[in-house]
């Protein structure tokens, strides 16, 4: 079967993943601030109205304030940067980060890579996502699981190979594919993200 780098999903306006919650409420964990006073409370539920949800099972709706503020916060937590009380505007959707994927494999050493465009900054810097190694047949995949923050690119080229194996314990096995999907942040916001398909080939 015929190896892909390229994109298997288009990109979108920035949208956050639909949560379970319906009401903007203290948030649970103390990791998410104290209470929101109640005019906190109605920027978030006000901007919520404009973002929608993830479709599921066909459909589709806007977020709840807590769902927002929970999403903007917890990428905040992951990016190393600070909670925010008050919604930050939505932006633009920033240029794509990534065009392939790649996986080589030198006598065992396997290395995966995304062919990329332009650096993240420290304080928007790029989210990685990969699934675990899936069988060759396998044609699509729905479990892409997070690693963290994209390490630099260099000369193009960002090399997730450290995060794979420590999110997985081992560097994926020949003939396996591979799923993997990265998206650019700002200010808490995370655009939907470029993902790609590659299977690992044979040892050279």
């Amino acid at each position: 079967m015929a190896k892909s780098g390229a994109p298997t999903s288009s990109r979108a306006t920035p949208k956050p993943p639909s949560k379970s919650s319906s009401v903007l409420t203290s948030p649970a964990s103390p990791k998410l601030g104290p209470p929101l006073a109640q005019f906190e409370q109605d920027a978030w539920i006000a901007v919520a109205q404009t973002v929608p949800s993830a479709r599921k099972g066909g459909t589709q709706g806007p977020l709840t304030g807590c769902q927002l503020y929970t999403q903007i916060n917890c990428i905040n937590l992951l990016c190393g940067n600070g909670l925010v009380r008050f919604p930050p505007p939505k932006p633009t959707v920033p240029p794509i980060v990534a065009t392939a994927f790649n996986i080589t494999n030198a006598a065992g050493l396997v290395a995966l890579t995304l062919a990329t465009i332009g650096q993240p900054t420290q304080a928007d810097p790029w989210i990685v996502r990969a699934s675990p190694p899936q069988s060759s047949g396998y044609n699509k995949c729905d479990d892409i699981r997070l690693l963290g923050v994209a390490p630099a690119p260099k000369n193009d080229l960002c090399d997730i190979s450290a995060l794979y194996t420590a999110k997985y314990n081992a560097p994926p096995p020949a003939g396996s594919k591979i799923w993997v999907s990265i998206s650019a942040t700002h200010a808490g916001w995370e655009d939907l993200p470029s993902t790609f398909m590659f299977q690992v080939p044979s040892p050279t």
